[in-house]
């Protein structure tokens, strides 16, 4: 096993080409790192901060997965999380990912009515919190919405918790999530693939909340994109500063741990912008990925702490801090850039796109944009009426692609058709996913984002919907100011014309040549239907025209009461002339709307034929035209002017000319609807004569039967040769016998057989016995002449002079480099330096030289141990030295094998200022045989 240092990943020294097979988060952590740091948790008021490996994590992983799949959680189970930043939670999301569940991590900070919500719409079976000690449960906020919400919902509830001897434990309480054991399917359980959903995460901004599944390949290539296009390297620290219930979150956590990193967390589990220095120091943080308001906020402490003098920043340096969730003006970049001393890279990564699209890089970057495409992402702009492709530098709806998008939101299947839009452009189509902004990408290739697409969206319909409105009111009160204007120039033109009348004494011929005239001019505006009318009406009028020119002329009261009446009569038709334009607007707008539903409920094409025949009945059409014609004609007949009258029935011709044109599309409609119903009628009776065909047929064969039977039951004269049958029966035992005797010989010939199977097995037996008495060659020894060169790995060498059955040569390298930081990490060591040495036996080995710190107790026992614990087997030292040297951590490798300043060390116990211990007096009763070098 080789394990590499820097700018390689993989097991055996591959590189980073190799890890895009990462695929599934089950291959987290990776064995790769198995001694390097993973995780730095700082306790919560009580305990002291804790340090794991890569290799300690695996094994938590795997304990609480088998106890979760020992418990009954199979595959596709939606594992609900509720807890802030924390160890145990990070162990229950990578021990979820192992068993193949779901994991559902959700916002502690979110209310229970909230909470119940959330677990309902994540489809959850399962929630898992911290454990509380009983005498501050009533006081924990957070178990009680737990409970509540557990209880209200029917869900299995767990939780989590981490003591010093086994680490991170689930706690059941005694219920299963099954009956039985998950593994009771078989080796197919374990099998994880790619495309299977990995994490359910919940959109709380949206109403109703929305979920979006998340597969293994989503996340996989998301992180590998992220630790590509930021160049992340084992060794790296970073600080976990977004909640694991966010996609920003869940993405740092995972490229920590595939790029071989240290992921640091906090105690509460939120983000300290006030402490992040000193943490930065402690743990050597490389880079940090947060929110732009904590990134602002840290911007502002930051200059605070300098102002003091307490800023530990001058010991750290970043080498970048990623911005995400918003973009920062250019001048205040600057300005953080100063002040972090690191580059501040803008970077957009939506949540359906779990968390990775767009990032600006040390090398590019533009104020204001979020940077260029990452590595295997894609982004593409839209038009958002046409959903067409859009030029550079014009704004649409912004869509993502790739293998890190999802492919839609859980359980919303019409309204992810909203969401996905598929561009051909280039050459294949290509599924995109509306994230739900606006914005554009220049000419460079750099996104400028200016806002949520689905607000601006309802803004501009609103804007639309409200200029329609104005428009539709302007045209209303143009209407009535039209209508009013007619009614007032009729009713003047009357008044004038009756008092014209009372002072001239008009004769009755003139009386009746000018009603003849009004007659005839109504006469050219009135349809032909309505002529009987008119000539009724122009009698009528020429009588009472007649009629006035009897009565009294020379009294004045009289003239003065005709005066008013006929004020009142031309007002009175004023108001019959608008409340008919009216009326026949309404008529207009009502069949109109009728039309557009009788469209939305055609989907049954039976029930809209029954309803468009019964809406458009001859009878009753008709009877509607004459009201609606008759209504008009009154209007025109009580005395209205030419403009006014000409006015309404032009409008009224518009109305019948679009009321014919609904009539004939309905009718359309209605062939339409009338051909698919003798379709699906022919279609039914094919189907029903094939039905009939086939029950005649069984009918038949039934009927058959019995004919048959009857048949069968009747006698018969039969003529048999019984000569033939006598010769057949004679044979058939010839036959017989001939067969009983070659049975006979079989069996004896397969008795000999086995006596002589087992003769020949008692023979082999004889023979391997003689051959293992016989003692193998002892090969002799390689004579192996070689120099150790200075370099960070040695091999492990075991040598023949020829091939032989018995042995085999093995060559292990093993990294120095690996080892030496595995025994750093021991409380008594100060210093250590590895370094190989040629043995007799075993070629080259590995060899330790330690110092003490003071004061420390310190034994060769309990460095072994510590190795065995940390290392693979090949990987332990074989032995020990205590070290007087000044300077271990830079003394020669090769050098040192032969370095007299190392000490022998006391197998069992020893001081950190180690001394010879005088040898035991006793002398052995036989002869030993010579120390090797190796000892």
């Amino acid at each position: 096993m080789s394990i590499s240092r820097m700018n390689t990943l993989g097991p055996r020294g591959k590189s980073w080409e190799d890890q895009r097979r990462f695929v599934t988060l089950r291959e987290l952590p990776k064995s790769a790192f198995f001694s390097k740091t993973a995780v730095a948790a700082m306790p919560n008021g009580r305990g002291r901060t804790v340090i794991y490996s890569h290799g300690e994590v695996y094994k938590m992983v795997e304990t609480v997965a088998s106890a979760m799949r020992e418990s009954g959680v199979r595959p596709g189970t939606v594992c609900a999380t509720l807890a802030p930043n924390s160890f145990e939670m990070v162990v229950y999301f990578l021990a979820v990912q192992w068993i193949g569940a779901v994991a559902a991590p959700i916002d502690p900070t979110l209310s229970k009515d909230e909470i119940v919500m959330a677990l309902r719409a994540a489809k959850s079976s399962i929630v898992a919190s911290p454990l509380i000690d009983e005498d501050e449960r009533d006081e924990d906020d957070l178990w009680n919405k737990v409970e509540a919400a557990a209880k209200e919902l029917n869900l299995i509830s767990w939780h989590l918790y981490r003591t010093i001897n086994t680490g991170v434990q689930i706690e059941m309480h005694g219920v299963r999530a099954n009956e039985s054991a998950a593994w009771n399917g078989g080796s197919a359980d374990y099998k994880v693939d790619p495309d299977e959903v990995a994490v359910h995460l919940l959109a709380v901004n949206t109403a109703p909340l929305a979920v979006l599944p998340l597969t293994h390949r989503n996340l996989a290539e998301a992180a590998k994109s992220f630790a590509e296009t930021y160049d992340l390297v084992p060794g790296q620290a970073t600080v976990l500063s977004s909640s694991l219930s966010t996609i920003q979150g869940v993405l740092t956590l995972i490229s920590a741990f595939l790029s071989g990193g240290l992921v640091v967390l906090s105690g509460d589990g939120a983000f300290d912008v006030t402490d992040f220095w000193n943490v930065a120091a402690l743990y050597e943080v490389s880079w940090l990925s947060a929110d732009v308001d904590d990134v602002v906020a840290l911007h502002t402490e930051t200059a605070a702490q300098i102002e003091n003098g307490s800023n530990k920043h001058n010991d750290v340096q970043l080498a970048f801090v990623r911005c995400t969730g918003g973009v920062l003006a250019p001048e205040l970049v600057t300005a953080m850039t100063e002040t972090l001393r690191t580059p501040v890279l803008c970077s957009y990564g939506p949540a359906e796109a779990s968390g990775m699209t767009t990032t600006n890089l040390v090398t590019s970057r533009r104020g204001q944009s979020f940077g260029k495409t990452a590595k295997n992402c894609a982004i593409a702009i839209f038009d958002p009426d046409t959903r067409l492709p859009v030029e550079a530098d014009a704004v649409g709806d912004v869509g993502v692609a790739g293998d890190n998008v999802a492919v839609g939101f859980l359980d919303s299947g019409e309204a992810n058709a909203s969401y996905l839009v598929k561009d051909a452009s280039g050459g294949e189509p290509t599924t995109y996913f509306l994230t739900g902004d606006r914005g554009h990408v220049d000419a460079d290739g750099f996104l400028f984002v200016s806002g949520d697409s689905r607000e601006m969206r309802a803004a501009e319909l609103v804007a639309i919907q409200a200029e329609q409105a104005r428009k539709e009111e302007a045209e209303r009160i143009a209407l009535e100011e039209e209508v009013r204007r007619s009614g007032e120039a009729y009713a003047s033109s009357s008044m004038a014309r009756q008092l014209t009348e009372s002072e001239g004494g008009s004769t009755s011929a003139s009386g009746e040549e000018s009603t003849s005239e009004e007659a005839s001019d109504s006469s050219d505006v009135v349809d032909d239907e309505s002529d009987e009318e008119e000539e009724e009406g122009e009698e009528e009028d020429g009588q009472t025209s007649g009629d006035e020119a009897d009565k009294d002329a020379g009294t004045a009261e009289a003239s003065d009461d005709d005066s008013h009446a006929k004020e009142a009569a031309a007002a009175a038709a004023a108001a019959a002339a608008a409340a008919t334009a009216a009326a026949v607007a309404h008529n207009h707008r009502g069949i109109t709307s009728d039309v557009e539903d009788t469209a939305v409920r055609g989907d049954d094409a039976e029930e809209g034929s029954r309803g468009l025949t019964r809406r458009w009945d001859t009878a009753s059409r008709d009877a509607e035209e004459t009201a609606s014609r008759a209504a008009p004609v009154a209007a025109v007949r009580s005395g209205l002017d030419k403009t006014a009258s000409d006015a309404i029935l032009a409008r009224m011709a518009e109305i019948e000319a679009g009321q014919k044109r609904l009539e004939q599309e309905l009718a359309a409609r209605h062939d339409q609807e009338l051909a698919e119903l003798e379709a699906r009628l022919e279609a039914a009776e094919v189907d029903a004569a094939a039905a009939a065909e086939e029950q005649r047929r069984a009918v038949e064969q039934a009927r058959s039967l019995p004919a048959t039977n009857t048949m069968l039951m009747t006698p018969q004269l039969l003529s048999i040769n019984m000569d033939g049958i006598d010769a057949a029966v004679t044979a058939a035992a010839a036959s017989a016998e001939e067969s009983a005797a070659s049975t006979a010989e079989a069996f004896k010939a397969a008795e000999a057989a086995k006596k002589a199977a087992e003769a020949s097995e008692r023979a082999s037996q004889s023979s391997q016995q003689a051959i293992r008495a016989i003692p193998p060659p002892m090969p002799p020894p390689a004579v192996i002449v070689e120099e150790v060169p200075e370099t960070t790995t040695v091999s492990r060498d075991v040598s023949v002079a020829a091939f032989d059955a018995q042995s085999v040569t093995k060559v292990i390298k093993v990294s120095l480099d690996e080892v030496e930081a595995v025994m750093r990490q021991h409380p008594a060591v100060a210093a250590v330096r590895a370094f190989g040495k040629s043995d007799s036996r075993y070629g080259y080995d590995v060899y330790c030289a330690i110092v003490a710190k003071k004061g420390a107790r310190l034994s060769e026992a309990w460095l072994k141990l510590h190795a065995q614990s940390m290392l693979p087997a090949t990987m332990v030292p074989r032995k020990f030295f205590a070290c007087s040297l000044p300077s271990l951590g830079a003394a020669d490798r090769v050098s040192l094998a032969t370095e007299r300043a190392l000490q022998e060390m006391n197998p069992t116990a020893g001081l950190s200022q180690v001394k010879q211990i005088k040898a035991p007096q006793w002398k052995p009763s036989t002869a030993t045989r010579p120390a090797t070098a190796a000892q």
